[in-house]
């Protein structure tokens, strides 16, 4: 549900007149004025662009830029004009966020930040491309996006000769080269090429969910996860199979489908070699041959290798038993529990003892027979 009140609070603002800086004619809105300045520029802020005129147009030079910088950061020395432009950079070291949403509870370092932010509540998206006419609530998303219209790679990597448009991807790129892996996880020292990776990785072990569902009460661990839960609230199928024309919420999904179509299994494992059809598949099996264990419990603290597994052991918790048996009345807490039991009722008996070649119905009763008779 969208709330409205709230987001009226961050959006009324003055009207205020603003001059284009190519004509002398004037407006009383700033899309109105976005709309005029489209006109008059193409792709052509590539001048700027080194110089980090990238999330805005080149702004005019004003008194502060003149003044002395007496006011020093004591911890990266950086200096400024004023004692509020320190303090306002000082959050960085901190990683303090006092700024929340009301709507999504997220948290951001600066009011700024947080009011851009609210525009992806209000769907609304004052910026457009002025080629192909998209739109986006955010000025730096569209000046990336208007790079992707030209030819221009301004960063180049120096080993494979790939091409870049933008700084930052060039620097996240530069890591597959060289394997650093800066930050480390405390609790199970797994290792991570980037600040925001590790953050992420480190709330599966506390098992923090700050972002919840606007429709439901679930909680995700990221920004991204909770996206993709939307999904399934607003019906929202992008990705589509060109065979049988399924589609699917994620691209994952996809993927993982189009192996149905294909039987390809090209992720194999390094231990035993058994063959999986996407790389998180493998990624869990690889556990049970390293004995990681990422996830845990919160009730009794037994951890497990996969997610599902975690998820099924809560169940002995919570009591509930969704697994009937089609023969009679009983019900499991697993699906493995329910094949195990099935057995029951068949005539079958295919654990053996190696000893003696006695057969039974379950794997433990051949364990109970040796014990007791050999």
């Amino acid at each position: 549900m969208m709330h409205q009140d709230t987001l009226e609070s961050y959006f009324k603002v003055p009207r205020q007149v603003e001059t284009c800086k190519f004509g002398k004619q004037t407006f009383g809105q700033s899309n109105s004025l976005e709309d005029k300045m489209n006109k008059h520029t193409k792709v052509d802020c590539f001048e700027d662009y080194d110089h980090g005129c990238t999330d805005s147009e080149t702004r005019k030079e004003t008194p502060a830029d003149n003044e002395e910088k007496r006011f020093k950061c004591n911890i990266c020395e950086k200096s400024f004009a004023q004692e509020s432009g320190r303090k306002s950079h000082m959050v960085i070291h901190s990683g303090e966020r006092p700024f929340q949403c009301e709507i999504c509870e997220d948290r951001f370092r600066r009011k700024s930040d947080m009011k851009v932010h609210m525009l992806v509540h209000s769907h609304e998206k004052p910026y457009k491309c002025n080629i192909c006419d998209k739109r986006f609530n955010q000025r730096g998303n569209r000046n990336r996006h208007l790079l992707m219209h030209s030819d221009h790679t301004l960063f180049k990597c120096d080993i494979c000769d790939k091409g870049f448009k933008e700084k930052g991807n060039l620097q996240k790129h530069l890591l597959i080269h060289s394997g650093i892996k800066r930050f480390t996880c405390k609790v199970c020292d797994k290792r991570f090429g980037e600040k925001k990776d590790l953050q992420r990785h480190e709330l599966i072990h506390t098992d923090e969910k700050p972002y919840q569902c606007s429709y439901c009460d679930k909680r995700f661990n990221s920004t991204a996860s909770r996206g993709k839960h939307l999904r399934i609230h607003t019906g929202e199928r992008r990705f589509k199979c060109h065979i049988c024309e399924k589609s699917f919420t994620q691209s994952g999904g996809l993927t993982k489908h189009m192996m149905t179509h294909t039987g390809e299994k090209s992720f194999k494992c390094d231990y035993c070699e058994k063959p999986f059809r996407s790389k998180g598949d493998l990624k869990t099996h690889m556990r049970t041959h390293t004995g990681e264990k990422l996830y845990r419990c919160d009730i009794c603290e037994k951890r497990f290798s996969s997610l599902g597994s975690l998820k099924r052991h809560k169940l002995i918790h919570m009591g509930e038993k969704p697994y009937a048996c089609d023969f009679c009345d009983k019900r499991f807490n697993s699906s493995s529990n329910l094949c195990t039991h099935y057995v029951v009722h068949r005539d079958e008996m295919p654990f053996k003892c190696e000893i003696c070649e006695k057969p039974f119905k379950r794997k433990h009763e051949v364990k109970q027979h040796k014990q007791r008779s050999h």
